[in-house]
């Protein structure tokens, strides 16, 4: 184990070591304890629960084993955010987060990537407050983007496992919309849109060169598309 070195990040210091991260107050108290992922790289964000509008913070592990020219990118601004990105041999990928929720920015907002794949995009966007995205993308030359607005608790969940694919989810209105999409066809294109609340969409797409394009708008519609 390499010897840990302490850290300043606003008022409050940590330790790094291969293992863990040790969260420090000003008093030298223990506030909390992480333990690092054995990943290639993992990416942490989390906000100040303190203050309204306030930077990330940001911690990120190198070096990335397998990963060549990966690129993450997370903002934040708000209170309780939280943002995990894992990039595991992803040559040339691309992550981008950001959370907030205007003026006074956003709260309770999460957002969880895992991407493996090649030459890709993930690209969430989330204004708001409660609101949850999720997108595992494994797929070579492959673009997902989630984006979600309105007052609460809209969901998106995505699986990505074909090349040369896209899924795009937009979501808005007063919230508890929820989108599901799977992908493992090559190039393939699903669509949702949802405006209003309480709408659901479940996606599935398992034969190639497929398009799915669903658009719903008010309150509690429900719909299941399955291609394969």
């Amino acid at each position: 184990m390499h010897q840990a070195w302490p850290l300043e990040l606003h008022n409050i210091s940590y330790r790094l070591s291969d293992t863990h991260i040790w969260f420090y107050n000003q008093r030298g108290n223990i506030m909390n304890k992480w333990k690092i992922i054995a990943a290639s790289s993992f990416v942490f964000a989390m906000s100040n629960a303190m203050a309204l509008t306030n930077p990330a913070y940001v911690f990120q592990f190198t070096p990335q084993t397998g990963a060549l020219g990966g690129e993450v990118q997370v903002y934040q601004q708000g209170s309780n955010n939280y943002s995990n990105v894992n990039q595991d041999s992803a040559i040339l990928s691309k992550t981008s987060v950001s959370q907030s929720g205007g003026f006074l920015g956003g709260s309770n907002n999460s957002a969880t990537v895992n991407q493996n794949g090649n030459i890709s995009l993930v690209d969430i966007n989330q204004s708001g407050n409660g609101h949850s995205a999720t997108s595992s993308q494994n797929g070579d030359w492959s673009v997902t983007e989630i984006s979600q607005s309105g007052l609460v608790g809209n969901s998106a969940t995505t699986s990505q496992n074909g090349d040369f694919s896209k899924t795009a989810v937009s979501q808005s209105g007063l919230g508890l919309n929820n989108a599901v999409t799977t992908q493992n066809g090559d190039a393939a294109v699903i669509v949702v849109r949802q405006n209003g609340a309480s709408n659901y969409a479940n996606s599935s797409q398992n034969a190639n060169f497929s398009y799915s394009n669903v658009n719903q708008i008010g309150l509690g519609n429900v719909s299941f598309v399955s291609q394969n």
